[in-house]
C-alpha cells in the first residue's frame, strides 16, 4: 500500500460513513481507491461528466457550483461527492473546482457500488441524501426535517475519554482521530463535558494551562444536549441559537449514546439551514453576504416544507438575520474603521 494510501486509511478510518465498514471491506475499499492532488482553479468535474467514482476530500477546499456557477457549498476535508451521480447513472449535475491546493480519494465506481450493496449501514449514509423524484434536475429538494430524527442522522460511537485524562492524552487522542472535540464522561458513562479545539487554545496555547493537568481543568461543562428521538429540526435551533457546532446526545440517564454535528446535518442536504447559517461568518465581502440574503427565500421554504411550527420557523429566520447582521457590522469596522461612539 502506498504511503499516500496509508494516510488516507488513517484519516478514514474514523470518519462516517466509513468506519461503519467491517476490516476486509475497509481493506477492499483501499485496494480500488487512488489518491490525487488538485491546484487551485483545476476543474474536478463539469456538469454533464461522466463520474468515475465517489471522491472523498482529504484537505484542503472545494467549491460545488450550479449551472448558473452560482457556489452553492464550500466543501472541505471529511466531505463527499459524485455519489448522487453514480446512484442514478447520471452524468455530474454540478461543477466541482479546487479553490485552494487540496488532495482527494477516489473510490472506484464498481467497488463503491458493491459496499453499498453489502453494507446497510454504509449505503444509508448515502441513500438519504438523494432527491425524491420529481424534483428539478440540478436542484436539491426540501427534506423534511420534522420527520427525520436525530437518530437517525448522528454518530452513535462518538470518540470519548473519562475524567482524569490529562489534557495532552487527549489533544493527542484528538489529532490522532482527526476530530475536532472530544465527550468526557465519567465511569458509568454520564456526560460531564466536552473539550473542543477551541478550549485547547483559549485555555493551553493563550492560557498556558500545563498539558498534564486533567481536563476537567479546562473543558466545557455547562452543555447544550439533546435525545435520539428529538427531531433534527429541533438540533438546528439548539446549534443556531448557542452558536455550536457540536450537540451531544445523552439518554433520560444523562449517559452519552452519540453526538451530531454540523457537518452531520449538511450532509443531509447541500442547501440545509445549518450551511448556510456557519456559512455567514465566513464571507469577506458584502457581495457574499448579499449572495446569502439572497437566499433566505429558500431557506424559508425548507423550513415550511419540513413542517416546522411557526415559533420554530420565526426562531431561525431571527437566528439568521442577527448572524447577517453581526457579520456585516464586523465587514464595516474592517473597512472603515471603529465606530466614533459606542455601541
Amino acid at each position: 500500500m502506498s504511503e499516500s494510501m496509508k494516510s488516507f486509511a488513517e484519516f478514514a478510518v474514523g470518519r462516517a460513513p466509513f468506519r461503519s465498514l467491517e476490516p476486509d471491506d475497509f481493506e477492499y475499499l483501499l485496494k480500488h481507491s487512488s489518491s490525487h492532488n488538485a491546484q487551485p482553479g483545476t476543474v474536478l468535474l463539469e456538469i454533464g461528466d461522466d463520474v468515475d467514482g465517489l471522491y472523498v476530500l482529504t484537505s484542503g477546499n472545494m467549491e460545488l457550483k450550479s449551472p448558473e456557477d452560482e457556489v452553492l457549498q464550500h466543501m472541505y476535508a471529511g466531505d463527499v461527492f459524485g455519489h448522487r451521480s453514480l446512484l442514478r447513472g447520471s452524468g455530474a449535475i454540478m461543477r466541482v473546482v479546487a479553490k485552494e491546493n487540496s488532495s482527494f480519494v477516489i473510490i472506484n465506481a464498481d467497488a463503491y457500488r458493491k459496499l453499498m450493496a453489502s453494507n446497510p449501514v454504509f449505503a444509508s449514509f448515502f441513500s438519504r441524501t438523494l432527491r425524491p423524484s420529481g424534483s428539478q434536475h440540478g436542484q436539491q429538494a426540501i427534506t423534511p426535517t420534522s420527520a427525520v430524527t436525530v437518530g437517525d442522522v448522528m454518530t452513535r460511537t462518538p470518540i470519548k475519554v473519562h475524567l482524569g485524562t490529562s489534557i495532552r492524552d487527549c489533544a493527542e487522542l484528538m489529532a490522532a482521530r482527526n476530530v475536532s472535540c472530544m465527550l468526557v464522561t465519567d465511569e458509568d458513562a454520564i456526560l460531564k463535558g466536552i473539550l473542543t479545539s477551541g478550549d485547547l487554545v483559549k485555555n493551553v496555547i493563550v492560557g498556558a494551562v500545563s498539558a498534564k493537568v486533567p481536563i476537567e481543568h479546562v473543558m466545557t461543562t455547562s452543555l447544550t444536549t439533546c435525545r435520539a428521538e428529538d427531531t433534527v429540526m429541533r438540533a438546528i435551533i439548539a446549534m443556531t441559537e448557542n452558536r455550536i457546532a457540536h450537540l451531544p446526545v445523552t439518554n433520560k440517564q444523562g449517559k452519552l449514546v452519540g453526538i451530531v454535528t454540523q457537518t452531520d446535518l449538511v450532509r443531509r442536504n447541500s442547501n440545509s439551514l445549518i450551511f448556510l447559517i456557519n456559512n455567514i461568518s465566513k464571507q469577506t465581502n458584502f457581495d457574499g453576504l448579499a449572495s446569502i440574503v439572497a437566499r433566505k427565500p429558500l431557506m424559508l421554504a425548507e423550513l415550511v416544507g419540513s413542517g416546522a411550527e411557526g415559533h420554530q420557523i420565526l426562531r431561525l429566520m431571527t437566528s439568521i438575520s442577527d448572524a447577517i447582521t453581526k457579520r456585516l457590522i464586523q465587514l464595516a469596522i474592517e473597512k472603515l474603521g471603529e465606530p466614533p461612539v459606542s455601541w
